[in-house]
């Protein structure tokens, strides 16, 4: 009778604890939903390139590959990274002063692209030469000049509100 007892206790006792550590892991995969998703994941998955200069279609193609093997494309392609010189801020800020009002927008730094794709090379399993990331960087640097500057700076700054809007949307009640 003793060891009935003894079982019983220890099975709604492992029951409980099961029940509890569900609840906790749920809250924990909420955590890191609401950690790791960037307004950026819900945008464009490609970009049209035709107009780019070759070399910059060939580095294009290599950032596919390279950098989809780790997280969707999606979000460097509406990251809201803009990096330009010292003297193409200067320019910029005559030019493009709005650019530099929402950092949720454009984040303008002289070496935001080159920390990521550093970043991203020194990551366990990413198999990214030296060579290569460096194309990777030209080719982010590159795009983000032309899709976020000059004629098209309105057109990004719809683009990048839209998705910081939907985020917000989705992690709503979270």
């Amino acid at each position: 009778m003793n060891t009935q007892r003894v079982f019983w206790t220890l099975l709604i006792s492992l029951g409980a604890f099961l029940f509890l550590s569900n609840i906790h892991a749920a809250d924990k995969m909420e955590e890191a939903f609401r950690n790791s998703v960037f307004p950026n994941d819900f945008g464009p998955t490609t970009i049209n390139v035709s107009h780019y200069p070759k070399k910059m279609q060939a580095y294009y193609k290599l950032f596919l590959a390279k950098c989809s093997k780790c997280h969707s494309v999606a979000r460097p392609i509406n990251a809201q990274f803009l990096e330009l010189t010292p003297k193409g801020e200067i320019f910029a800020k005559k030019e493009d002063p709005e650019i530099f009002k929402d950092t949720d927008v454009w984040k303008v730094s002289p070496v935001i692209w080159d920390k990521y794709v550093h970043k991203m090379m020194a990551k366990h399993g990413a198999v990214i030469t030296k060579k290569e990331g460096h194309e990777i960087y030209e080719f982010l640097v590159y795009d983000s000049k032309m899709r976020k500057t000059g004629a098209n700076t309105k057109k990004w700054e719809k683009q990048r509100e839209r998705l910081l809007k939907n985020l917000e949307e989705i992690t709503e009640g979270l």
